[in-house]
């Protein structure tokens, strides 16, 4: 589903950021959960399914890069009712290409529901959506910290007269 969403989203001009760089984003849609479920509506007299329903479930909510919540977290449930009677093994095959399809039209479905619901988002005047620029990524600070310490004992103990960082000699 993420392929999915991310291409709307980049359809619709919004920038999409990995995830190491959250710190840096304005607003941050959060994928809660999404799943798939197949369930079956009515058997035929010999005990084997004959109609089924294919369901689609996402979860997601929206905060700002500042942590304000702009979007409380949502559900949205999609679903299809299928029949199913098939009488060899290459009508099977084709159903189940056939719940593959309606499978990606519903997460596509649900994509473009997210991006409705995204657009009408109203934030008040003067609100501040980032994170403060003061505030790094704290896992860069700490990456930062525990490879500088490293480095400092090396160079207390005499082993390391130079160190390198991404190529470049410290």
């Amino acid at each position: 589903f993420s392929q999915v969403l991310k291409a709307q989203l980049r359809a619709n001009g919004i920038g999409v950021v990995p995830e190491e760089y959250k710190d840096r984003a304005e607003v941050i849609l959060r994928v809660l959960g999404d799943q798939q479920m197949k369930t079956v509506l009515a058997v035929n007299p010999t005990g084997l399914a004959r109609e089924y329903r294919l369901s689609y479930r996402l979860g997601f909510k929206v905060d700002s890069g500042s942590g304000i919540e702009l979007y409380p977290a949502t559900t949205i449930d999609l679903s299809r009712d299928i029949s199913f009677n098939p009488q060899t093994a290459q009508e099977v095959l084709s159903k189940e290409q056939e719940d593959a399809m309606l499978i990606r039209d519903m997460q596509n479905d649900a994509a473009i529901q997210v991006m409705q619901r995204l657009s009408t988002i109203r934030v008040p005047a003067g609100t501040v959506l980032t994170a403060p620029d003061e505030a790094p990524c704290r896992a860069a600070q700490d990456k930062r910290r525990t490879w500088t310490a490293a480095r400092e004992a090396a160079r207390a103990k005499g082993t390391a007269p130079a160190a390198t960082r991404d190529g470049v000699v410290v």
